[in-house]
């Protein structure tokens, strides 16, 4: 069994990344009562549940535990 070593990361943005529940949470509204509005049929809407400014990332990177292991043997 071959381990593996990962760090955690948190990497920030210049912009917010906004999160929103899954789509079958969102409310969809109902057709636009002026024709002329197409774009806007069926909007849906969704409430925004966090606003972040960066993420979290898992980088591998080189095990140590070989020396400890030389140390304890």
């Amino acid at each position: 069994m071959q381990s593996k070593t990962y760090v955690i990361k948190f990497v920030r943005t210049s912009n917010f990344v906004f999160l929103i529940p899954p789509s079958n949470l969102s409310i969809t509204l109902g057709t636009s009562p002026n024709p002329s509005e197409k774009d806007r049929d069926n909007l849906v809407v969704a409430s925004v549940i966090k606003v972040v400014s960066g993420s979290m990332e898992f980088v591998e990177v080189a095990s140590r535990l070989n020396e400890l292991k030389l140390l304890l043997s």
